[in-house]
């Protein structure tokens, strides 16, 4: 639906634009969760408003350059389809860290929704495959339930979720599944999530567990994406497969071979005499450099190699110390014998 606001003042930033606008249904962001998108119109002009900054406590949201906007009444158009494909992906992170916690006592954070999956992290999570399985289950069978989403507020309450110092709390309830401090926009029930799938689970570090999520809409979508892309993968196939994949392993080991000779004829140009080679900007890939440091540690030649994309590699004599060196001037890297990383 559209609202009619205010354009309040146009900020330019840099290379950017923004509106500060009166008070309205767009969220601006925060908890993980990004902000709205919508149209904003006034007269003749239109423009896509996205991403916000903060001005002096005021959000200026993003407008296109040289719109032609000022300062007066606008009408609002927010995406509605955007803002409740985040609803969804929000709610059901609720929903599954409710779980985790209920099944597991493993507590959530960090979490984020992202442009294509959202993201939560289990602390002291196991690696046990069988354990977010059952977390999945528990999810979908929230979803059939389809259990109303309670927002209310609460002071000092001391079953929330996550603990909080905010004397006032916006709560989000889903009865018997979860109940957390939350600013973010929700369905106004599990049903209206549509479905729910975990896809992917990787491990931070020691002490939590990443798992990648999506939920509704948001799913649908990479699901289609799937789909074109393996109709893509099936064309490109069809026919004589296994000679096809013949052809262009011989072309790989026909490429490496004369790659191989390349720098060979390359090794064996550099004059006798020489003990240390230093060669910066090459327009060559890391594993080609390696090849190059390969062939020059066999003619006992040290080599210091750099590309144009900043990576390096190191072989013979003091190669450790150099790593060193270039340690301490910001580099990272590392290996036995030919070694290789990033100066920057």
């Amino acid at each position: 639906m559209p609202e009619i606001v205010d354009i309040l003042d146009i900020v330019q930033m840099g290379q950017k634009s923004f509106v500060l606008l009166s008070p309205n249904s767009l969220y601006t962001g925060g908890g993980g969760q990004p902000s709205d998108r919508g149209r904003l119109l006034q007269g003749n002009t239109e423009g896509l408003i996205s991403s916000v900054q903060l001005f002096d406590r005021e959000f200026g949201w993003e407008i296109p350059q040289d719109t032609g906007f000022q300062i007066g009444q606008a009408t609002l158009y927010r995406d509605e389809l955007y803002h409740w494909e985040i609803s969804q992906q929000h709610t059901a992170q609720h929903v599954f860290s409710g779980w985790a916690e209920k099944l597991f006592g493993w507590k959530s954070d960090g979490f984020a929704i992202q442009d294509n999956m959202s993201k939560i992290e289990l602390l002291e999570a196991s690696d046990n495959f069988s354990c977010y399985q059952e977390i999945e289950r528990h999810t979908l069978e929230t979803i059939l339930k389809d259990i109303p989403v309670v927002i209310t507020e609460s002071k000092g309450d001391p079953s929330l979720r996550k603990p909080t110092q905010k004397e006032t709390v916006r709560v989000v309830e889903i009865p018997g599944v979860d109940k957390c401090g939350c600013g973010g926009t929700h369905v106004c029930a599990t049903g209206q999530l549509g479905g729910f799938s975990i896809l992917q689970i990787e491990r931070k570090n020691k002490n939590a567990v990443r798992v990648w999520f999506a939920a509704g809409f948001r799913l649908g979508n990479i699901a289609k994406g799937y789909m074109e892309w393996e109709q893509k993968l099936k064309k490109w196939l069809s026919g004589d497969v296994e000679e096809r994949l013949q052809s262009l392993l011989n072309e790989s080991e026909h490429h490496q071979k004369l790659e191989r000779w390349f720098w060979k004829q390359l090794a064996d140009l550099i004059p006798l005499g020489e003990k240390t080679i230093e060669w910066d900007n090459l327009p060559v890939t890391l594993p080609s450099m390696k090849i190059l440091a390969s062939l020059l540690s066999k003619k006992g030649l040290s080599c210091t190699l750099v590309n144009e994309e900043q990576y390096f590699v190191l072989a013979g004599e003091n190669a450790d110390e150099r790593l060193e060196t270039l340690k301490k001037q910001g580099a990272s890297g590392g290996g036995r014998g030919i070694i290789t990383g990033k100066l920057h």
